[in-house]
């Protein structure tokens, strides 16, 4: 790929600067790669962002808690040499109508108590509820980091990773098979039902399997929402939530500077829209920066080439934008 003045070459071209685009030219970056970010807004991040809604106010105005970021990726670009720091959430505060209350927080003890105010048996069974998403965490947890193997092929590398997920679900005790099975398949009200009485506990724990999505409480496949929002680290402490110093942008802000240091280039305000030759990555008009484009055609069309035509380049492709699809992670990085 080269500029189109000429000037220029890169290896790669990521079009959109949110937090996962900005990961990934890390990445690239770190393993010698020329790359560049081009970014339609004034700032990075995408849903990741902290903006000055009101003057002299500073808000996380869609991602606003942090605990799902890899911390092999916290490490692999020493994120907080770049300015990332996270404050723990000491926990949760759910008012009731009748005046009442329930407040969990990180100390097991007063949570303990705190919900025996209102259940002694949910007491008794947030315990055993804890232990049982520990385990659903564990096997769960090796899997986020995979490629997804592709059930269909007859590579030995696919099959291998498909028995090493079979062989770990097969090491599962039967009670944690039944439990992974109706995680993967349940509604997160469904799931709670079966441990507690409390609709106010029930109806906080719930939210987890809701954040991020188009989705309500009783929508199949929103128990495993839960899990994954259960299995929170940060610094090695399980379950943990926190909130990054100057919000979520915050976290962008340190990830492009990690790019920026290991060599890739980024620029904002750039609007990706142009003609869309089917056998060339896109033209991508940078106003006075000039452009970028891809000189070499790809042989045989590969599907990692073909333009995508989403929200920011529909009218280049002469479509109406297609509504996008139900994300799980849109509140939490």
């Amino acid at each position: 790929m080269a500029a189109a003045n000429g000037n220029s070459k890169y290896d790669a071209i990521i079009i959109g600067g949110g937090h996962n685009g900005l990961t990934t030219a890390a990445y690239l970056a770190r393993a010698g790669k020329k790359v560049l970010v081009l970014e339609r807004r004034h700032v990075l991040g995408g849903a990741a962002v902290t903006e000055e809604v009101f003057p002299g106010f500073k808000f996380s105005v869609c991602s606003y808690v942090v605990s799902l970021l890899r911390p092999e990726i916290i490490r692999d670009l020493d994120l907080p040499r770049h300015g990332l720091e996270i404050l723990p959430l000491d926990g949760t505060f759910t008012p009731m109508p009748s005046g009442d209350y329930l407040w969990r927080v990180n100390d097991h003890g007063k949570t303990h108590r705190e919900i025996a105010r209102h259940s002694k048996v949910d007491a008794e069974a947030y315990d055993e509820f804890g232990k049982a998403m520990q385990a659903m965490c564990r096997f769960v947890k090796p899997i986020l980091s995979m490629v997804p193997p592709d059930p269909a092929t007859l590579n030995p590398k696919e099959l291998m990773k498909l028995l090493f997920i079979g062989r770990r679900f097969q090491g599962m005790t039967s009670g944690d098979k039944y439990n992974q099975v109706q995680l993967m398949t349940m509604s997160a009200i469904d799931f709670l039902d079966q441990w507690f009485e409390t609709d106010v506990l029930k109806a906080t724990m719930s939210a987890s399997g809701i954040i991020g999505t188009f989705l309500g409480v009783r929508s199949p496949g929103t128990a495993y929402v839960l899990l994954h929002h259960y299995m929170g680290e940060i610094d090695g402490a399980f379950r943990s939530w926190g909130f990054a110093r100057g919000g979520t942008g915050a976290i962008s802000n340190a990830i492009a500077g990690a790019a920026r240091e290991a060599g890739a280039e980024i620029i904002v305000k750039i609007d990706a829209d142009g003609q869309m030759d089917p056998s060339f990555i896109p033209v991508i008009p940078t106003g006075s920066a000039g452009a970028a484009r891809s000189r070499a055609r790809t042989p045989g069309r590969s599907r990692a080439a073909r333009p995508s035509c989403g929200r920011h380049a529909a009218r280049s492709c002469g479509r109406a934008p297609r509504r996008p699809r139900r994300s799980r992670a849109g509140s939490a990085v």
